[in-house]
Order: C-alpha cells, then structure tokens, then sequence
C-alpha cells in the first residue's frame, strides 16, 4: 500500500511530499535505533524499522487523502485482517502443538491455513 501511494504522489507531480516522507522515516528509524539498540538487540532494530516504517505509511496515506479522494473499504480490509490474524494465531498453536519435521506436515497445515483464511 505504502509503494501504491508513494506512486501516486510521484506520477501527481509530488516528488517532494515523498522525499520528505522518507527523510522523515529515515531519521525516526536511526533515532529510534539509537535508543532501542542498547536495550534490545536485534529485537530493538527490528521494532525501531516497523515503527518508523508504519510512521511512513501513516504519512503517505494522509497527504494522499489530502490530494486525491480514496474511497476506503474498511469491512472488506477489516475482514482480510481478521482472516489473516485467525490463519497465522491457528498455524502457530499448530505448531507449538505438532512437530514439523516432514514437508508432508507442513503442506497439510499449510492447507489448513488457507482454508481457515
């Protein structure tokens, strides 16, 4: 989604909102880095890129309304959540639950993930 209005802004004549969303991104990530790196790890980097990078997608999608008027769907994009978040909660119990040690297994609960999706 983020590409998708990043594009937008681009082929709207916008280049410069998204060079100032990405510098924006770029030194929340490396201040956030800065202070989840020594507490956490590996973990904090990680944490630090999501946030920044979910700051990154908030801006994009609000100068986008802003110029451009988006018609959301917000029961249909509530319902692929739901559904994403029940496949991926099912698959974990499963395999807390089950070893995984064939491709047979993991085809199955794969399929299984898919049906629940």
């Amino acid at each position: 989604m983020q590409i998708l209005l990043d594009s937008l802004l681009r082929g709207m004549d916008k280049p410069n909102y998204t060079a100032r969303i990405n510098v924006i991104s770029v030194i929340t990530n490396i201040i956030l880095n800065l202070v989840l790196i020594p507490k956490f790890g590996i973990i904090g980097a990680a944490i630090g890129t999501v946030l920044s990078t979910f700051l990154r997608l908030a801006f994009h999608i609000v100068i986008s309304s802003r110029l451009v008027t988006i018609e959301w769907r917000l029961r249909e994009i509530f319902v692929i959540l739901i559904s994403s978040v029940s496949m991926s909660i099912f698959i974990a119990m499963v395999k807390l639950n089950i070893a995984i040690n064939s491709y047979l297994r993991v085809s199955i609960i794969v399929l299984m993930g898919v049906l629940i999706y």
